[in-house]
């Protein structure tokens, strides 16, 4: 990362090639100070490390006479710390330094209670974290565009949760009669595991079963924002135009192995409250044929978590 002015920049280096941390690790890295004339004096040097959950709500007012609806932004800082890397001493009014490159070492430490990274930073709604460079002086230009993003995780043990190694049963019933219950293997996963599961039918009227999709879906909420994103989704093909009377099949759906925001909740903020809650679901759909309505699905929450159960 570089900004500054004409006569300095400044890059913020991370230990990490890959800028992932849990919560409670500490981010360390260096910043180079490159003074390109003479000599330049500054008051401070300042890293700044800042976390924000941001989202929009719609707001209606009325302009000339005529409603308009109008975005309104929010960017509730969940942290924000300093590390003075360099101040005047001894008495000194200002620093000075030469023409070069200065390198100042740096340690951030992160709390434990901390909601995950979600989304990038440049859509809405978002939970992000990055690391800023500023010089105390006017002539500085801290350039936004070049804050160096980082994605932090809080750390979720499943040998801490409660009930995340038990089957998770469901079943429900359709305007139709057709009766579908089912278990999975567990509650709590990690990424790169696979669920395990099993559908069993009971459809006395022997209606046509279109397809039956599974999906992975994370759901969040960031103050009075809310969505949800499929991670995975597939059709379970053995049961894709069947009209038994009863069915019994296993079926799996495979987590990706990339990290993903753990199942959280977070309560808190700097100056102002805000709250996070990021939960994940399995989701059946099951799509019936020639019977208008009553396609129906079954939602199954699960615990997705950093660190596995042990074997």
């Amino acid at each position: 990362m570089g900004c500054g002015s004409s006569s300095s920049t400044t890059v913020v280096n991370l230990d990490r090639a890959n800028p992932f941390y849990y919560s409670g690790e500490t981010i360390t890295g260096n910043v180079v100070f490159d003074v390109l004339e003479e000599t330049v004096n500054v008051d401070e040097l300042v890293l700044k490390f800042f976390g924000q959950v941001a989202y929009t709500t719609q707001q209606t007012v009325v302009l000339n006479g005529q409603p308009t609806t109008q975005t309104i932004p929010h960017e509730i800082p969940v942290i924000s710390s300093n590390v003075v890397l360099a101040r005047p001493e001894n008495g000194q009014e200002e620093l000075t330094f030469g023409k070069g490159q200065h390198t100042f070492p740096f340690q951030i430490q992160l709390p434990v209670n901390i909601p995950p990274s979600l989304n990038s930073p440049g859509s809405q709604p978002h939970v992000c974290y990055f690391v800023q460079m500023y010089v105390d002086r006017a002539w500085y230009k801290a350039n936004t565009r070049e804050n160096k993003y980082v994605t932090v995780f809080p750390r979720v043990n499943l040998s801490q949760v409660s009930n995340a190694s038990n089957p998770v049963p469901f079943s429900t019933q359709n305007q139709a009669n057709l009766n579908l219950n089912g278990s999975i293997n567990k509650l709590g996963y990690i990424a790169g595991e696979t669920i395990q599961g099993v559908l069993n039918i009971e459809n006395p009227r022997q209606i046509i079963i279109k397809q039956i999709m599974v999906s992975l879906i994370r759901s969040f909420i960031m103050g009075s924002a809310s969505g949800e994103h499929v991670i995975t989704s597939k059709p379970i093909p053995e049961l894709m135009r069947r009209q038994d009377t009863r069915l019994s099949q296993a079926f799996t759906i495979a987590i990706p192995a990339t990290p993903l925001p753990p199942s959280y909740q977070f309560d808190g903020g700097v100056s102002q409250k805000t709250s996070t809650r990021t939960n994940y679901l399995l989701k059946f759909q099951v799509q019936l044929e020639s019977v208008s309505g009553n396609n129906f699905e079954i939602l199954v929450p699960i615990i997705i978590g950093t660190d596995p159960i042990p074997s």
